[in-house]
């Protein structure tokens, strides 16, 4: 096997044409960088500019994104006689050129590409230098826009680097109304110098297909590049299984196609998290035998298949996996971080494991980021979670024009041919709301056969083919929301077909109950926001910046009306929160009662409404947004909130029409039977009515249990409350500002356990206490439940990932309540 030569570690960074910057950085400014990474980490790490993510630092690091770079380093290479070198490039972001020993070999638009270039004639026996070019994506798109025949619009942000659409690099990198500019370059993942004989094994696909006897034929596609003819085997093994073919390798491009019979007995399937287990196989593919080369991928055994048939109505969205419906659950995955080098394989393996634990099945990859990194698709393989995956367009129009056709066509075939035998990929669609987008500015409205016809040329004519040609194996769906091929419905308010985006409770400043107004088949998007929690807004602020509108939290609150709209729902349905503090808390909670308003119905829904994933999971930095979860990491109330109303078996409870409504939804794959017990409990605790209900829930379905007239009851002096086994949900009956709370006299104690990591709280009430949220500050961990009614006393443990003493975790806790934090 040839050898791989890394060139991952430290390299020169040198400023070529610098912007104006508070920071002596001129042309010919030399630092160090660390590759992979990108130039604004480096700069940040070494100190020279500020952190972007403190304060309004962010205003001081945008010279860095309209400057041009470059980087260097020199390496030893003894040439081989006889043997070809090929440069293995990911993520290269996004303009440059690439020299080496002072050599021009080749150039780079595309930050979604995968380059391969054959670098054998530049290299020399000794010492060589490579050197990376980079020019600013800002400059290039300003230069694109001027060239245009016509306008391609897009939507703008605060701070943001104008005509992001026309490079194709993430877009959420020039900003997003939840996301900072920070317009990166450099290289994000490790530079590898193959030394190659006669071919180079680039890539393969392993992808599973139902056999006629119930077993399977893995389907092998290799692609290795000849550089001479020759003869050589290909073999492929996996599950104990091997199986060898001879192929004829000629100079150029070759595909080596290899079917591998599975017995059924040799794999066990795999399931999305909640429906069974998720075993994974090693695939290894070796050309050449022992001294050849060879390449590993891992993959589960599954079907999966998206329905998109007329019944009830209209048009479903139902994902099905080994033949099974699956009620899709969870939320829109963005970046992880603005900044490449703090990607760690770590962090993504515990926020996919959090998405697990909150009981979800799905993410949405949204599509103004970037194909993601190995980890991420390892951590959903690994944890069962199925990925409705956009493909890198998002809230814009796209130029039609041949160059950016072309571009697109080698970035869809590097991705999918990278990506397309991961076992958690359900579907691809093309993108993420570039359809409604053709009705949000003057200039497509102005022409819209015009723009229209340009997004038929992109997405159905050019992108369509290539998924086909592509991957076959699964389904592409054309945008989002959208009603369906060929379908131009506005699927933000039509709500029968297909897969719809409801924004009309945030963006149109609607009332919760609003949620209850659509029936939609598949949500894909519907979001609130909140502000951060306490410590994680002292990630970024100081003390004296402790007002929601001061400049620093207006700063780290990068949607226009987010913080008017905060406020407003809070005087519709809350007493005024106490203080900075009150705020924050009362945001989370708010944010996470619009949600679980939404979840809920929509789940009674089932089978008719087959998934819900809201906006957003995850964080990209500090700031106030639609996440669940903090960029810190921390769960915010609404995560655990969705733990429960995301949970297989769960009570429904919601109101309606002078109703309340209690009904079980089973979406796991078994019946259950068991009991459900429903009560109606006064704010003194007093219990006004209970009924035990024997319930029988076929899988997949939903069953009425109670129905509570609510003229019968005084709705301000009660509450509603269902358990299903170990689950309890309840259910103020009217405004929570509108409701006579009765002080809880909250109190809690904080103990050891005989674990190592878990602490338990015990939390106690005189009168029943709502929205309880337990808050350990800056100790990293997460409660096993949180954002909690409590009627009594209650133990909830704490399982830390720091080494904290008891004394430390007591100090750091919080315990937060409705009643104490609002004027009552």
């Amino acid at each position: 096997m040839g050898k791989i030569l890394c060139l991952d570690g430290v390299w020169k960074l040198e400023a070529l044409s610098v912007e104006d910057n508070n920071y002596g950085i001129a042309d010919g400014s030399t630092f160090e960088i660390g590759i992979p990474g990108s130039v604004q980490d480096a700069l940040i790490d070494s100190m020279v500019v500020p952190d972007p993510y403190l304060g309004c630092n962010e205003l001081e690091t945008l010279f860095i994104g309209k400057s041009d770079w470059a980087i260097s380093r020199e390496f030893e290479l003894s040439i081989k006689r006889g043997c070809h070198y090929v440069l293995h490039l990911e993520k290269v972001d996004t303009i440059a050129s690439l020299y080496i020993n002072g050599e021009h070999v080749c150039s780079f638009d595309n930050e979604h590409r995968i380059y391969e270039p054959d670098v054998t004639a530049f290299l020399k026996d000794g010492k060589n230098e490579i050197s990376f070019m980079f020019t600013s994506s800002e400059k290039v798109a300003i230069e694109r826009a001027k060239a245009l025949d016509h306008p391609v619009p897009c939507s703008r942000y605060r701070y943001d680097s104008p005509n992001r659409n026309l490079v194709r690099k993430a877009q959420c990198n020039a900003a997003w109304d939840w996301g900072l500019c920070l317009q990166t370059m450099g290289i994000y993942e490790s530079i590898e110098l193959h030394e190659c004989g006669s071919y180079y094994l680039s890539s393969f696909s392993a992808i599973p297909e139902k056999a006629s006897d119930g077993g399977w034929n893995l389907e092998i596609k290799a692609r290795v590049t000849g550089f001479s003819y020759c003869r050589e085997s290909l073999t492929a093994s996996v599950a104990g299984i091997s199986k060898t073919v001879e192929y004829d390798v000629f100079a150029g491009e070759n595909v080596l196609l290899m079917s591998v019979p599975v017995p059924a007995e040799s794999v066990e399937l795999w399931w999305p998290n909640g429906y069974g287990t998720q075993p994974l196989y090693d695939v290894l593919i070796c050309i050449g035998g022992p001294k050849g080369q060879s390449l590993t991928r891992r993959i589960g055994f599954r079907t999966i298949e998206v329905r998109n048939n007329t019944t009830m109505g209209g048009k479903e969205l139902t994902v099905c996996v080994n033949g099974r419906p699956v009620f899709c659950k969870g939320a829109n995955w963005i970046p992880l971080d603005a900044r490449p080098a703090l990607m760690t394989d770590e962090r993504f393996d515990s926020i996919i494991r959090s998405a697990r634990d909150a009981n979800m099945n799905m993410l949405r990859v949204w599509g103004g980021g970037w194909y993601e990194k190995e980890a991420f698709y390892d951590a959903c393989d690994r944890y069962g979670i199925l990925i409705w995956h956009d493909l890198m367009f998002s809230c814009s129009t796209y130029p039609a024009e041949q160059w950016f056709l072309d571009s697109v066509e080698l970035e869809l075939k590097d991705q999918v041919r990278r990506l397309s035998s991961r076992t958690c990929i359900a579907l691809w669609c093309g993108n993420n709301e570039c359809l409604g987008a053709l009705g949000w500015y003057e200039e497509t409205m102005a022409n819209l056969p015009l723009y229209i016809a340009d997004y038929e040329k992109l997405y159905v004519n050019w992108i369509d083919r290539i998924l086909v040609q592509e991957d076959p194996s699964r389904m592409y769906w054309p945008s989002s929301p959208c009603a369906g091929p060929g379908d131009y419905s506005d699927n933000w308010h039509c709500d029968g077909n297909g897969d719809m985006h409801y924004w009309t409770v945030w963006h149109e400043r609607k009332d919760f109950e609003y949620y209850h107004k659509v029936r939609p088949r598949f949500c894909s998007e519907f979001g609130y926001q909140s502000f951060p929690s306490m410590s994680e807004v002292l990630s970024f602020a100081d003390t004296s910046d402790f007002h929601i509108n001061s400049a620093v939290m207006e700063h780290h609150q990068r949607n226009d009306e987010g913080n008017a709209i905060i406020s407003e729902m809070f005087c519709r349905y809350y007493r005024p929160p106490k203080g900075f503090e009150g705020q924050l808390y009362l945001s989370q909670v708010q944010q996470a009662y619009a949600i679980q308003t939404a979840v809920t119905y929509w789940r009674s829904l089932m089978p008719y409404c087959m998934g819900t994933l809201y906006w957003q999971l995850n964080d990209v930095w500090p700031v106030s947004s639609w996440s669940s979860i903090e960029y810190s990491g921390k769960w915010k109330a609404l995560h655990y909130a969705a733990r429960r109303f995301y949970s297989p078996v769960a009570p429904l409870l919601y109101s309606e029409d002078g109703k309340a409504y209690v009904k079980v939804c089973n979406d796991s794959p078994s019946d259950y039977e068991g009991t459900c017990s429903v009560s109606v409990v006064g704010f003194d605790g007093s219990v006004h009515m209970f009924e035990s209900f024997d319930v029988t829930v076929p899988s997949m379905t939903v069953s009425p249990v109670f129905e509570l007239d609510l003229s019968s009851v005084d709705v301000s002096g009660c509450y509603l409350c269902a358990s299903t086994g170990d689950m309890e949900e309840t259910l103020l009956l009217c405004r929570p500002k509108d409701a006579t709370l009765l002080d809880p006299a909250l109190s809690y104690e904080v103990s050891e356990t005989d674990t190592t990591g878990v602490f338990e709280v015990t939390v106690s009430c005189e009168n029943p206490a709502f929205n309880v949220v337990l808050d350990a500050g800056f100790v990293k961990g997460r409660f096993e439940d949180n954002c909690f009614t409590l009627n009594g006393r209650r133990t909830v443990r704490f399982f830390c990932d720091d080494d904290i003493s008891l004394k430390d975790y007591n100090d750091e806790l919080k315990v937060y309540d409705l009643y104490s934090m609002c004027e009552y």
